[in-house]
């Protein structure tokens, strides 16, 4: 079993490279509804999308995150789960 440091210095880089991958996804979606003259607001996806980071951010100390995120989206309508 992996320690503390060990799991940091191992994972901390993929997940470095996903939140950039994810900010990269927000940022061409934004440009492509603008030029559309919609809003992000408007899909139901990118809310369970915001729900989902909302869990992160703001129970980073609480366990079971994955499973949190996972009962959340399955809550939604399967057309707009992530």
């Amino acid at each position: 079993m992996l320690n503390f440091d060990s799991i940091l210095a191992s994972e901390l880089p993929q997940a470095r490279y996903l939140v950039l991958e994810l900010a990269g996804l927000l940022d061409r979606v934004q440009e492509a509804a603008q030029r559309e003259g919609r809003t992000l607001s408007s899909d139901p996806r990118l809310d369970a999308l915001a729900q989902a980071l909302t869990v992160l951010q703001t129970q980073f100390d609480e366990p079971d995150r994955a499973e949190r995120i996972l009962r959340l989206q399955s809550v939604d309508d399967t057309s707009t789960a992530l």
